[in-house]
């Protein structure tokens, strides 16, 4: 059975109850639009060897560069800087960061798994384990750049997470998030076999409106959102998220596979 939710947007009761997918119960607010989870009690996730084990991009990387290095030169020109300052929250694998460590641009990647700042250490990278919370009330450096790439869905308390950005953000500073679309086609072919909610480490599902009204009540009042690019995701890793187990395939094969080109939003931030 469901439990009777509010909405961690509006904070109204106004919620129905979408799916039981094992351990967790998927809602919809009728208000904004919002989906988020309620796992079952005593559930939890850890960001350890296991989740970091096959990385979505170790096949044919060169596909991939292109699409972050495409999201920097778009957020270059629109900050008129030839070296802005980049922070990039989440920073996993370090995909992102390897493109501006690559660009020779100041940049720092922050985590809160001790795995993922390992794995971007190993890889030379500018890279800490930090709260971006903690880190708005005692930095003093301000970005130009702040980056959320595929993080905002694991996030319990978004709301937070972004009014620290905001705080860390210079004016005329700009904010990318990229994040699963609830939209998607093939979220209303799925249903609950949609990966993204079987992903245990994922409580929000957004839509272009709930995500416009999370960046409104942050603060934020000029912004687009839209679709995004598709990207290519490994074989292994593909794999590794629809039987959510380790699979290790021979590289020869673990070739890489289209996202649906539908599956994900962008959202772009000017802070003013």
């Amino acid at each position: 059975m469901f439990n009777h939710q509010s909405c961690y947007l509006c904070h109204k009761t106004n919620v129905r109850p979408i799916y039981k997918i094992n351990n967790r119960s998927i809602y919809q607010c009728l208000n904004d639009d919002l989906f988020f989870s309620i796992d079952k009690k005593g559930s939890k996730f850890d960001y350890d060897h296991d989740y970091y084990e096959a990385s979505p991009y170790n096949q044919l990387q060169l596909i991939n560069n292109i699409y972050f290095q495409s999201k920097l030169n778009k957020l270059k020109t629109l900050t008129h800087e030839k070296k802005p300052n980049i922070l990039d929250v989440g920073c996993g694998w370090g995909n992102f960061l390897q493109i501006v460590k690559n660009n020779h641009l100041p940049y720092l990647g922050i985590d809160l798994s001790p795995r993922a700042v390992e794995i971007c250490q190993e890889k030379k990278l500018s890279c800490q384990k930090a709260d971006l919370i903690n880190l708005s009330k005692i930095k003093n450096q301000k970005y130009l750049i702040i980056t959320f790439f595929q993080v905002i869905e694991h996030l319990k308390n978004p709301l937070e997470y972004l009014k620290a950005a905001k705080k860390l953000l210079k004016k005329n500073g700009v904010l990318l998030i990229t994040t699963p679309n609830n939209q998607s086609p093939l979220r209303y072919l799925l249903g609950s076999r949609w990966s993204v909610y079987n992903t245990p480490s994922h409580y929000f599902f957004y839509s272009k409106k709930s995500l416009e009204r999370l960046l409104k009540l942050a603060g934020f009042s000029n912004f687009k959102v839209k679709i995004d690019h598709f990207r290519f995701f490994s074989s292994e890793y593909v794999l590794q998220r629809i039987f959510n187990k380790k699979i290790s395939i021979p590289q020869i094969i673990n070739l890489p596979i289209p996202t649906d080109p539908w599956g994900d939003l962008e959202a772009i931030v000017i802070n003013k």
